[in-house]
């Protein structure tokens, strides 16, 4: 496969990418099934697969009565749809996989005891899915005029001023959290407590650096402001893989850290702000000719709290710091979020966007 496209090493090998937890993952879009030990079968779609591992949208079934269906470290075969294959060979592929998380909606599989020739079988299906990804993103791109880039220019600027006071209230509502915690704590929890403190000080300035960035970052993907994704194939020059634009590169992707855990916190979240949220990307929408991609705006409260989650956890990857985390980012960083979208709503009015009432 060309150097310019998903590679999916075997992460066994040495110097993999996929060697680590957080390895690269390529947003996909592929149908398949997934069958677990108890021979228990639902419908899929694999949102995004790595070296390792596949995260799977699953599709609403009720449960067979006795069974709990896709136990987490249970075995499973998924079978991915392979639009590639060729004439009378089979039309999906099937791969032995290990449960890793599990929710109502949606569950993470592990790669077990993969071939070569499944590896690269695989490799092929990701591609096509990238290729599909990015083809209509490009088209849409082409379309864009200075004064839509203006708008979302200022989009940027306001998320850009707002970020450090909402990481600064992080800082100090989760060491308060953790300082009210050592008032009940007995010694050896009190001298833990205190380790994770310092730990999280210590960690704070990465923390900032690596949430601003992959914050702002992934907002001017989806809003088309970062030069890097104007993502035509014909266009890639050898030195620029697909892989490091997608994700490969300094930047990862926020659902790296996504798993079983703040799946429900993400969920929570969106719960509260889905409806300004909503109102919110129906004005941007009107203003680029098309929705922006849920999957990279980093404005879309699911994504947001991957963004915040991950880059507290890469640097400080404390218990105590993780158990307070999910109460900050739902108690106080939420309200923050809504705050930067009513900043935002004004950026539009400033413009003269539509309001969203206007445009159903």
């Amino acid at each position: 496969m060309a150097d310019d496209l998903p590679q999916l090493i075997d992460p066994d090998s040495s110097g993999a990418w996929g060697q680590q937890r957080r390895a690269m993952r390529h947003e996909t879009s592929v149908p398949g099934r997934i069958v677990d030990y108890q021979n228990s079968e639902l419908y899929c779609t694999a949102l995004n697969i790595s070296a390792t591992g596949m995260r799977l949208e699953l599709e609403a079934s009720a449960p067979e009565i006795g069974k709990t269906p896709l136990k987490k470290g249970t075995s499973a075969t998924v079978w991915l749809e392979d639009e590639q294959a060729e004439a009378g060979a089979e039309r999906e592929l099937e791969l032995a996989v290990e449960i890793m998380w599990r929710t109502v909606v949606s569950c993470g599989v592990r790669f077990r005891d993969m071939t070569p020739a499944q590896r690269d079988r695989l490799e092929a299906i990701v591609e096509a899915a990238v290729r599909n990804r990015i083809g209509a993103v490009a088209v849409a791109r082409e379309r864009l005029g200075s004064g839509q880039l203006q708008v979302f220019q200022a989009c940027r600027d306001t998320v850009r001023k707002k970020l450090p006071n909402i990481l600064y209230s992080m800082r100090i509502e989760l060491i308060n959290r953790l300082k009210e915690r050592m008032k009940q704590a007995g010694d050896e929890a009190k001298l833990e407590l205190q380790s994770a403190i310092a730990a999280f000080e210590r960690a704070m300035l990465d923390i900032s650096t690596t949430i601003e960035n992959e914050f702002l970052a992934s907002f001017e993907e989806a809003a088309d402001l970062d030069v890097t994704q104007e993502l035509k194939l014909d266009d890639l020059a050898d030195t620029v893989s697909l892989a490091s634009i997608l994700g490969a590169g300094p930047r990862r992707k926020p659902a790296e850290a996504y798993d079983g855990n703040l799946e429900g916190l993400a969920h929570r979240i969106d719960e509260k702000l889905k409806k300004h949220f909503f109102e919110l990307s129906v004005r941007m929408a009107n203003v680029m000719g098309h929705t922006l991609d849920e999957s990279a705006n980093s404005l879309t409260p699911k994504t947001a709290t991957r963004i915040f989650w991950s880059g507290v956890v890469e640097h400080c990857d404390n218990k105590s710091v993780k158990r307070e985390l999910q109460s900050v980012l739902f108690r106080d960083i939420t309200p923050l979020l809504d705050e930067l979208y009513d900043a935002l709503d004004e950026v539009l009015d400033r413009h003269n966007v539509p309001h969203f009432d206007t445009l159903l």
